[in-house]
C-alpha cells in the first residue's frame, strides 16, 4: 500500500499527473483492489471514467476523454522593426512640431495636452518605422533550439537544390541532412522530456535506504 502511495505522490508532484480511477477493479469475495490506473495531465480534458464489468473477478475501465483540448486562437499582432527605422526624420519632423504644440497646448488641461503629444507621436511612429504582422497561433516546439532551426534551414537549402539540379550528388547532401536533422532534433526532444520529468532525489535517496 505504501509503494502504491508512493507512486501516486511522485506522478502528481514530478510528472503533475492525476491518477482518475477511484473505484476497485478487482473484486473477490474477501477483498476489493484497485488494480488498473488512468493517469492524466489535464483533469479537464476527462469527461467521464467507469469501471465496468470484465472477464472473472477482473473489471474493465472505461475512460470517455476529449484527446484535443480546445484551443484559443490568438489575433495576429504587429511588431515594429526598429532595426529598419529612420529614427533622423522622425526626430527632425518631432522637434518641427514643437512651436505648433507649445501654441496649441497652452490653455488646455495636462491630460488633452498628453493626448496631443501622444497622438503625433504614434503618427510619427507609423510613418518612419516599419511593422510586419506576426501570427500567434502556431505551435510552438520548445525543443527546437537556435542549432536545431539552424539545421532545417540547410536542410530546405539543399533540398531546394536538389529540385533545381535533379543530381545525385546533391541528393545524397540533402538525404544526410536530413538524417542528420531528424537525429538532433529527437535528442532535443527527448532531452526536453527528461527535464520536464525529474525524480525526486530525496525520494530516490529514501527508497535506496529502505532496501
Amino acid at each position: 500500500m505504501k509503494q502504491c502511495q508512493q507512486l501516486l505522490d511522485i506522478s502528481k508532484k514530478n510528472a503533475f499527473l492525476v491518477q482518475t480511477v477511484d473505484k476497485p477493479t478487482r473484486i473477490t469475495e474477501y477483498t476489493e483492489n484497485l488494480l488498473d490506473l488512468f493517469f492524466s495531465n489535464n483533469q479537464s480534458l476527462i469527461n467521464r471514467c467507469e469501471v465496468l464489468p470484465g472477464i472473472a473477478d477482473h473489471d474493465a475501465i472505461f475512460v470517455e476523454s476529449s484527446l484535443r483540448p480546445m484551443r484559443v486562437r490568438k489575433p495576429p499582432r504587429k511588431v515594429y522593426l526598429y532595426k529598419k527605422a529612420d529614427f533622423d526624420s522622425l526626430r527632425d519632423e518631432l522637434s518641427a512640431y514643437l512651436p505648433e504644440f507649445t501654441d496649441n497646448t497652452a490653455n488646455i488641461s495636462v491630460d488633452h495636452t498628453w493626448k496631443a503629444f501622444e497622438n503625433k507621436l504614434k503618427s510619427l511612429i507609423s510613418k518612419y518605422i516599419p511593422t510586419k504582422t506576426l501570427s500567434a497561433n502556431k505551435v510552438q516546439k520548445p525543443w527546437i533550439t537556435k542549432t536545431i532551426k539552424s539545421l532545417h534551414r540547410k536542410r530546405n537549402k539543399l533540398h531546394s537544390k536538389f529540385k533545381s539540379t535533379g543530381s545525385l550528388k546533391d541528393r545524397r547532401r540533402y538525404l544526410h541532412a536530413k538524417k542528420e536533422t531528424q537525429k538532433q532534433e529527437r535528442q532535443e526532444y527527448w532531452r526536453y522530456i527528461e527535464n520536464l520529468i525529474e525524480v525526486d532525489p530525496t525520494y530516490t535517496e529514501q527508497h535506496s535506504k529502505q532496501k
